[in-house]
């Protein structure tokens, strides 16, 4: 434990003398949510409600309604219960609910955080066709048009669960750049500088340097990740997001656990560009090397948010699974403390490999050597 001890001093007395790492963490603590701030301020600023569809839904007594949009290529349902069409399509995510109420009226129900405003918009347009041309034909003489209402029947909690599920790479990915540069000066710079061969030659095991290491750069990834979600969380409660029909229901404790559920992240991050660092031959191979890995998480989270993973498979995948915890307490759900504990779990149990790797690789007598 005193050998361990003694390298995790060693490492962080040199992460803190290290302007790159220094910068690298004040950018990425202010940047990244000063992006979030400024995205949401422009929405506020616009205040454009986010409307979609995918199908539409239909009291089955709305037959002639059916037939019009059915002839408009809508895809149409139709239910035997009229109260189901007023309520949440949890169930049927994008589906909008029109109600016929009397001859003419028309209400739409739909959830904004689901639907798509190119379509929505187009499905409102057939509606009001419809609903001129019955009329018309019914009362030539009238002079008043039939109402079309519409009622968004999702909360405020759901839209900004929705506005942050965009924002994984955004929040998440940070702590991969975090422990970059500790990553790499601690293993292929002291390599390039000729430093390795003295702490190799210490009466210290490889498991001990490599855990002193790890934990070093980890230990700069967790305070930047829990600066960065605390600054993203009095953004939030900062903001007028009332004006975009969001809300912000995350209180302090939430955000101090999802905290501690994410520092396990930063483990990850620091055990994969260490195991790609020490493998490396030189200095500028370990910078490329872990430099393109980083952006994997970003490409991960893209493709997670395009191909609409299901929560089950979310939930256990690292980082994918810190991003679904976050979005559950942006929703205003109350996960409970198993919940925390597999999100911390999960990274750190995927960060078992990369270090079991990183100590072999350090064992073989040809490290040094690059062999």
């Amino acid at each position: 434990m005193n050998v361990l001890t003694t390298v995790l001093g060693k490492e962080l007395r040199e992460s803190m003398r290290d302007r790159r790492t220094l910068i690298m963490l004040g950018v990425c603590v202010v940047v990244y949510p000063l992006l979030l701030a400024l995205l949401l301020t422009k929405q506020i600023r616009a205040a454009e409600p986010q409307q979609t569809f995918i199908e539409v839904a239909l009291h089955e007594s709305s037959a002639p309604l059916s037939a019009y949009l059915t002839q408009h290529h809508v895809n149409v349902h139709t239910v035997r219960d009229a109260g189901e069409l007023s309520r949440s399509p949890s169930a049927q995510e994008g589906t909008v609910g029109v109600a016929m109420e009397g001859s003419e009226d028309l209400t739409v129900y739909y959830d904004s955080t689901t639907v798509k405003t190119e379509a929505y918009q187009r499905l409102l347009g057939l509606l009001r066709d419809f609903n001129t041309q019955q009329f018309a034909r019914a009362h030539p003489e009238a002079a008043q048009l039939p109402q079309l209402s519409e009622q968004d029947i999702s909360s405020s909690a759901l839209r900004a669960g929705d506005q942050i599920k965009g924002f994984i790479g955004m929040l998440f990915m940070p702590a991969f750049f975090f422990c970059m540069s500790t990553v790499i000066d601690a293993t292929a710079g002291e390599k390039e500088r000729r430093t390795a061969e003295v702490l190799l030659a210490q009466p210290l095991s490889p498991v001990s340097l490599i855990a002193g290491k790890w934990l070093s750069a980890s230990l700069i990834g967790v305070v930047g990740l829990s600066a960065e979600l605390l600054l993203v969380h009095g953004l939030m409660l900062s903001l007028p997001l009332e004006q975009i029909g969001m809300s912000w229901t995350v209180n302090t404790a939430e955000i101090i656990g999802l905290c501690i559920a994410s520092a396990s992240l930063p483990l990850l991050a620091a055990a994969v560009e260490m195991a790609l660092a020490i493998n490396a031959k030189t200095y500028k191979e370990a910078q490329t090397t872990v430099g393109l890995t980083a952006m994997v998480p970003l490409l991960i989270s893209v493709l997670a948010g395009v191909s609409g993973v299901a929560s089950h498979i979310a939930q256990a995948l690292p980082m994918l699974s810190n991003h679904y915890l976050l979005q559950q307490l942006a929703s205003g759900a109350h996960p409970g403390l198993m919940h925390y504990g597999s999100v911390f779990l999960i990274n750190l149990l995927c960060s078992a490999p990369f270090l079991a790797f990183a100590v072999a690789r350090i064992s073989r007598p040809g490290y040094l050597a690059n062999a």
